[in-house]
């Protein structure tokens, strides 16, 4: 019976949207269930069961009164569980960039030796700087995010900024806003747009620096090391900004 089933806590697939629901809902209510969700025994409530994958199946069939679900019970632990919902909200054909980027880190941060770059390239079937593009997108400052669940900004943009310090986000946040208030038919800077702007009021040719950048006992003008190794040094992650070069200051 479906009134057994409880959705999980901590679940990280997107809010759910009620229009697609219902529609989800009829269909099982028409056709009954194609794939059966998948469960647990629910770790707090006895005679209960936790859903490991599904939920949007069951909140579906909730919606539209279904009291009977098909569903396969299985024994696993907390992080079985996390891995599993993971690895389901990443094969969704509707998943947003922003939860596919939190997937993969949290894929990377259950098992980092099993989930690479590189593996999760291979097992999703798309490219190395697909994963690492996506992955920065759980470094964007809050004032970011925002503009792109808003639809503000596009992924691409987002990426494109991501790597900058959270102070130089929230600045860049606030210049976008202001071009969008700035006349009816105002838009958002375009991706070549915000390329260019960061090379030229952002970037630092480190190859003009006072000191040798290479010296690691020099510390960073934060007072938390040297240059070497740096995040915000486009040598130590080429990967970060492709576009910069490297021996450039990301943090100027």
């Amino acid at each position: 019976p479906r009134a057994q089933f409880h959705p999980p806590s901590p679940n990280p697939p997107p809010p759910f949207e009620t229009a697609s629901l219902k529609a989800l809902g009829k269909n099982i209510q028409e056709r009954r269930l194609v794939q059966p969700i998948v469960v647990r025994a629910h770790p707090k409530k006895e005679g209960f069961y936790e859903i490991v994958c599904g939920e949007r199946r069951y909140r579906g069939a909730k919606l539209a009164g279904v009291t009977e679900l098909d569903a396969i019970v299985r024994e696993m632990d907390d992080q079985e569980v996390r891995e599993l919902q993971h690895i389901e909200n990443l094969q969704r054909e509707d998943v947003g960039q922003m939860d596919q980027a939190r997937s993969f880190a949290g894929l990377i941060n259950i098992d980092p030796k099993k989930y690479t770059i590189d593996t999760l390239a291979a097992k999703f079937g798309v490219s190395r700087r697909t994963i690492y593009a996506t992955l920065q997108l759980t470094k964007l400052h809050e004032s970011v995010q925002k503009l792109m669940l808003d639809n503000v900004i596009n992924a691409s943009t987002a990426i494109v900024i991501a790597p900058l310090s959270p102070e130089q986000q929230a600045t860049f946040a606030k210049g976008i806003v202001a071009r969008m208030k700035h006349g009816h038919n105002a838009e958002p800077p375009s991706v070549r747009e915000v390329k260019r702007l960061i090379n030229e009021e952002v970037l630092q040719n480190l190859a003009t620096a006072p000191f040798d950048t290479k010296d690691a006992t020099y510390p960073r003008f934060d007072g938390k090391g040297p240059c070497v190794g740096c995040p915000f040094n486009t040598t130590t992650d080429p990967d970060a900004y492709p576009d910069a070069g490297k021996d450039q200051c990301m943090n100027r």
